[in-house]
């Protein structure tokens, strides 16, 4: 089954020169009529859903899961732009979202799982194939992070996707997750996706309308790292 994903923008098949990832969503049980059956009391819970390169994620029920969130700040042309990472991990795999700090919905969805003390996530892998995860989570996810970033500037359109596909084609992530698993030490995969909102399709709107308007001239601007991950 493929992603079933909520927007319908037509996105080009590369930004700033890098090949786009498949992308992340924030979906509901009822957009996965065929999905395993919850329990009533987290049927109304928000799915993270995501796409994974890996084909052999070891999902027994003896692997130990861990969610939690982080923050990236990238320049982009003068301005500091702030990406939020929400990470989970489940035995040595790990899976990244980046997203956008002002999606109310994110927000929303963290606040709704650690009241449930329950994150729901949905992977796909290139077969198109999809496991479902409940994850049973200790206290609140974001809300230190939540405090912090409110007070920051928000991005516009354009920045936030440069500066989150700068990201994706640094490999910064990749290069520097860790496991937030006690006794294991390394990870065998690190996947990256960029979680879609309204935000990235008006992006991708300008970053088309740019190409239209300057045949030769790369609309990107030039970025660079300013903090690390976590």
């Amino acid at each position: 089954m493929q992603l079933n994903m909520q927007h319908d923008t037509t996105y080009p098949r590369t930004f700033c020169g890098i090949p786009l990832l498949p992308a992340g969503d924030i979906l509901q049980l009822s957009d996965l009529p065929d999905a395993p059956a919850l329990p009533a009391h987290l049927r109304h819970l928000p799915i993270l859903a995501g796409s994974t390169t890996n084909n052999d994620w070891a999902l027994g029920s003896k692997c130990r899961g861990t969610l939690g969130t982080g923050q990236i700040r990238w320049q982009v042309a003068g301005e500091n732009v702030c990406v939020l990472t929400i990470r989970f991990q489940f035995g040595q795999r790990q899976q990244y979202w980046l997203v956008d700090p002002a999606d109310t919905r994110v927000w929303a969805m963290l606040g709704n799982w650690s009241a449930a003390k329950t994150a729901i996530i949905a992977l796909y892998n290139s077969r198109s194939e999809r496991v479902l995860i409940r994850l049973p989570l200790p206290g609140d996810v974001g809300t230190l992070a939540k405090a912090e970033l409110s007070r920051l500037p928000e991005a516009s359109p354009l920045s936030y996707l440069t500066a989150a596909f700068s990201i994706i084609a640094s490999k910064l992530l990749v290069q520097q997750a860790t496991s937030d698993i006690r006794g294991i030490r390394k990870l065998k995969s690190v996947d990256v996706a960029l979680l879609t909102s309204h935000k990235v399709d008006a992006g991708f709107d300008l970053f088309l309308r740019n190409c239209e308007e300057r045949d030769a001239a790369s609309p990107c601007a030039s970025s660079s790292a300013e903090t690390a991950v976590h």
